[in-house]
């Protein structure tokens, strides 16, 4: 699920520096979104680059 890949990776830059407004954001598209290529393409990146700093591929 979705929701389930940031929260794993939310501990990571650049997620864990959010903001309360990019925070409450990217929490309405998480519940709206079903697909990571539904989201913005600036989320798509903040997600990628939280999972190579966590040591995921």
């Amino acid at each position: 699920m979705l929701s389930a890949r940031f929260s794993a990776a939310s501990a990571n830059e650049p997620l864990n520096a959010l903001s309360e407004f990019d925070r409450a954001e990217l929490t309405a598209l998480l519940v709206d979104g079903s697909a990571f290529e539904d989201l913005p393409g600036r989320w798509q990146a903040a997600l990628l680059r939280a999972e190579v700093g966590a040591g995921r591929p």
